[in-house]
């Protein structure tokens, strides 16, 4: 079960340890060949966006981005001010990428803002998953396109996996922050309607990817399309 409301100070603390320097050129490549996987019509779906990187840590995607999709903005965005920082050179070199901390849960941004919102393993650290799905859909154009990865969390060993004792034990320290909970597809579902996207979710898993399993695949490929009314 999630926690009953976000501990925004847990959610900071938990990642002070994270580097404050830039991604590596490796980091980016890494992620480019996963985001195949789970971003529709890569790499093409970029162009002449305005981005929203929700929950962006230290730049990993809106850096890929801006240097090889040519967007027409992009908007680093999270909680955490030092995972910021790690952007900071490149945001200066760039008169389209612009940084900002805050909270999902308000997010300081008109209404359609944005054409596309891109995460990666984001909505289960938020324990009120529809208040930030509502907010995505606010900021998002009608037609717009939410596109994340999340983990499958109806595959009982993902669960096991990050949230066991034994995983504890392993790593010598928790491995999840104090936000995190094994977040269903189906709430995930929910909260796109509620927040008046279409649903879209895609199963996949890197290692073999042809597996496409609600139950035996790791991941998923979390879609929701704005719609016009």
């Amino acid at each position: 079960m999630p926690a009953q409301s976000f501990n925004q100070e847990a959610e900071i603390g938990y990642h002070l340890n994270d580097p404050a320097t830039p991604p590596s050129l490796e980091e980016q490549a890494f992620l480019e060949q996963d985001m195949r996987l789970w971003v529709p019509d890569f790499p093409q779906v970029f162009a002449g966006k305005d981005i929203l990187d929700l929950g962006g840590g230290r730049g990993t995607a809106s850096m890929l981005i801006s240097r090889k999709f040519a967007p027409r903005s992009i908007t680093h965005f999270d909680l955490s001010h030092k995972r910021l920082t790690a952007a900071r050179e490149w945001q200066r070199s760039q008169s389209n990428y612009f940084i900002v901390c805050g909270s999902v849960y308000e997010l300081p941004f008109p209404d359609q803002t944005f054409d596309l919102i891109i995460s990666n393993s984001f909505l289960h650290h938020l324990p009120n998953v529809q208040m930030a799905l509502s907010e995505a859909g606010r900021v998002l154009r009608p037609g717009g396109l939410y596109v994340g990865r999340e983990p499958n969390f109806n595959n009982p060993l993902v669960r096991l996996g990050v949230f066991s004792p034994l995983s504890r034990l392993i790593m010598g320290a928790s491995n999840h922050s104090q936000n995190e909970y094994p977040l269903r597809a189906q709430e995930i579902e929910a909260g796109f309607i509620q927040a008046g996207c279409q649903p879209d979710l895609q199963y996949f898993w890197r290692r073999i990817p042809g597996l496409r399993h609600p139950l035996l695949s790791v991941a998923i490929s979390v879609r929701g399309y704005r719609t016009h009314s």
